[in-house]
């Protein structure tokens, strides 16, 4: 048996304080190796990931009122 040992990469961003991630959605174009990943608080970001070379391209700060809470993101066809 022979086995194929590959090693795993963190997708991570540096620009936002968050340690967790509310949603991930996957480009539904570019056969899905573009990824938005939408961080939790203290300071929202959205974060645009190459999926295929683990490497963020890069990131937008969101900003919301004090009450305000984001669930998802996606893209937009255009």
């Amino acid at each position: 048996m022979i086995l194929k040992l590959t090693r795993k990469k963190t997708l991570s961003s540096l620009d936002c304080k968050s340690k967790y991630y509310v949603a991930l959605e996957f480009s539904k174009t570019e056969e899905s190796k573009i990824l938005i990943a939408l961080s939790g608080p203290p300071d929202w970001h959205l974060i645009h990931f190459a999926w295929d070379k683990a490497r963020c391209l890069g990131s937008v700060s969101v900003k919301a009122q004090e009450n305000m809470k984001f669930t998802h993101c996606f893209f937009h066809p255009k």
